[in-house]
C-alpha cells in the first residue's frame, strides 16, 4: 500500500513464483531482506523487463478493505521481470487512480 497523509492512494501486487523463492534462496520471514530483494536486487539481476501500461476497472475490487478511489478507473502498470529465462521471476501490478495520478516516461541511455 502507498499512503499519503494517512490515506491509501495506490498499491502494488507482486506475484512471485515458488521457483523464484527457491532459486534466490529467499527467506520470507525476513521482511527487510525480502523487501530489499523486491525493491532493489531484483532489478539488478533482471535480464529483461516488460512494462505494460494498461487501463483497469478492478483496482477497488482487488483492494476492497482499502479502496483507493471513489472512481473505478485506474492506471495499471504491469512489470514482468525475467532473469535469463523465458519464464518470469516476478510480476508486479501497480494500480494508480486515474484522477489523482499521471504517468511520465523519461528514457535514458
Amino acid at each position: 500500500w502507498y499512503k499519503s497523509q494517512g490515506k491509501v492512494i495506490a498499491y502494488s501486487l507482486t506475484l512471485l513464483p515458488i521457483e523464484t523463492i527457491s532459486t534466490f534462496n529467499l527467506d520470507l520471514n525476513n521482511q527487510d531482506k525480502f523487501l530489499e530483494f523486491l525493491e532493489k536486487e531484483l532489478y539488478k539481476i533482471a535480464s529483461n523487463i516488460l512494462v505494460e501500461l494498461k487501463y483497469s476497472t478492478s483496482g477497488n475490487f482487488i483492494s476492497k478493505a482499502y479502496p483507493i478511489s471513489s472512481e473505478d478507473q485506474f492506471h495499471l502498470i504491469q512489470e514482468t521481470i525475467y532473469h535469463d529465462s523465458e519464464f518470469p521471476i516476478v510480476s508486479n501490478k501497480h494500480y494508480l487512480p486515474i484522477k489523482s495520478s499521471s504517468i511520465k516516461i523519461h528514457p535514458q541511455k
